[in-house]
């Protein structure tokens, strides 16, 4: 009895639907609209997030027929967990008639699941039949935040118009897209296709064109590439919501205290002197994308480039490929020769290390990001590195075992085990870090590809992957990983 109470009461709290293994084809297909969170109820994520799941869902509920929340426990439904791919909790899903389109991306709590349903199930393309529905598009709330881009496409060109859909779909949550059933909408001339970007009314700047026509090759990928450089303006106003559209790897970012909303006069100011600067230095405009910051939006960003919680406002930051600059006494003219410098290569980057170590203990070699060239890729050495976090518990589980297999091999003159806090130093280029432990093995061989270990986490497992993958045939154990016998 007491079972049977606990499952009634866990059923109403859900207040969702529970898609099982057997029913899922069907349910999922109720709705136009169907949102779906695959979840483990031991999984403390899970727990955290379903409250909000489960209020954004009646929200949705009460507003619209197209929209549907459901939920799946994957502890007790293996088979559709497994069959679109869940390996972690929460894993939530949009499916649209019964089709799954995309991997949720939005905020996870009630308002961020709510606006994303909302925009998720309106149509990817506005039709628009005469100017007055361009100008009431360009009016709404949506345009002053995000750029609309309309096109009109030749009925000769189905191929072209395909590849939009597919684009507006991809970027749907991020601007707004229409097509022009009239070539009039936009003053087409010849009635030749044409698509033209507006730029969100509430971030332009006075130096800014508040629209711009394609002219490129039309490619899906061409166009996407064209909106992204397009959508913001020479110094665009960069955010938490919009930085896709800001690539890191050739950006420079100029960050304040004022934010838009609170000072928008301030904020256009810097902007346009921005825009001055920039055009007078040569085609620094032609390598690098330009972007304004709150800094209030970017505490953590300006922590890792070594700016300090008491930084002196503005102060001026370039990722490029893979490295990071920064400017610390703003002025018209520093700032001036700071990009003359990158133009000439004599910038000096910033890395984030810790101190070098002065000594070494045990047979796992300390590496911080001022000793991580010498070290990893030692021409003379294939090495094997793991990189943690001090607070990531796997990493605890994990490093005892890494410690005792590099005892193991430590009179193996070409091996080398070493460690790296990767959130205390920079991790430099080609090593991907997305999570805690990650480990590579770096041959002597090859420097510039690592490889990724994906193996298993006892002492045996990586001796065996090590002894595989050397350069050299290990002195003690053989490409199995068998220990050799010792000679009498």
């Amino acid at each position: 009895m007491f079972l049977l109470l606990l499952f009634l009461a866990f059923a109403v709290c859900s207040e969702l639907p529970e898609f099982t293994t057997d029913d899922f084809n069907v349910r999922v297909i109720e709705k136009p609209n169907t949102l779906v969170m695959f979840y483990a109820p031991w999984c403390g994520h899970c727990k955290k997030l379903k409250p909000s799941f489960i209020a954004a869902g009646k929200r949705l509920a009460a507003m619209t027929d197209n929209i549907a929340l459901a939920l799946v426990d994957c502890t007790a439904q293996e088979g559709i967990c497994g069959e679109f791919g869940v390996k972690g909790y929460p894993t939530i899903k949009l499916f649209k008639d019964g089709k799954h389109v995309h991997d949720f991306d939005g905020a996870r709590d009630e308002e961020g699941i709510v606006n994303y349903m909302l925009k998720r199930s309106k149509p990817v393309l506005h039709e628009l039949s005469d100017a007055k529905q361009l100008a009431d598009m360009l009016e709404s709330p949506g345009a002053g935040k995000q750029p609309v881009i309309v096109a009109y496409i030749e009925s000769s060109r189905k191929g072209w118009l395909e590849s939009f859909k597919e684009l507006a779909s991809e970027l749907l949550m991020d601007a707004s897209f229409a097509q022009a059933q009239v070539p009039n909408v936009l003053d087409v001339v010849d009635s030749k296709s044409l698509v033209r970007l507006y730029r969100p009314k509430n971030m332009l700047s006075r130096s800014d064109e508040s629209s711009v026509d394609f002219d490129g090759e039309w490619t899906k990928e061409g166009l996407k590439d064209w909106i992204f450089k397009n959508s913001y303006g020479l110094v665009g106003y960069r955010t938490p919501e919009n930085e896709k559209f800001f690539s890191k790897n050739n950006l420079l970012v100029f960050y304040h205290n004022a934010s838009l909303d609170s000072h928008a006069k301030g904020v256009n100011y810097f902007r346009n002197r921005l825009i001055k600067l920039i055009q007078s230095t040569g085609d620094v405009r032609t390598q690098l994308t330009f972007a304004y910051s709150c800094s209030d939006d970017y505490l953590h960003e300006l922590s890792e480039l070594g700016f300090p919680s008491t930084t002196d406002y503005p102060v001026v930051a370039l990722f490029f490929r893979g490295k990071k600059y920064k400017l610390e006494n703003y002025t018209p003219e520093s700032f001036v020769k700071f990009l003359e410098n990158f133009m000439t290569g004599s910038l000096i980057p910033h890395v984030k290390s810790e101190e070098i170590p002065t000594e070494q203990k045990g047979a796992v070699v300390k590496v911080v990001a001022h000793t991580f060239d010498s070290v990893v890729n030692d021409p003379s050495k294939d090495v094997f590195v793991i990189f943690h976090a001090p607070w990531c518990g796997h990493c605890k589980h994990l490093m005892p075992k890494f410690e005792t297999a590099a005892e193991k091999l430590k009179d193996e003159p070409d091996i080398l085990f070493a460690a790296v806090d990767a959130t205390a130093n920079d991790v430099p280029e080609p090593f991907l870090v997305h999570g805690y432990p990650t480990l590579y093995f770096v041959s002597k061989l090859s420097k510039e590809a690592p490889k990724q270990y994906e193996g298993g986490r006892e002492v045996d497992d990586l001796i065996n992957f090590v002894a595989r993958e050397s350069s050299q045939e290990l002195r003690g154990y053989n490409r199995m990983g068998v220990a050799k016998k010792s000679e009498l």
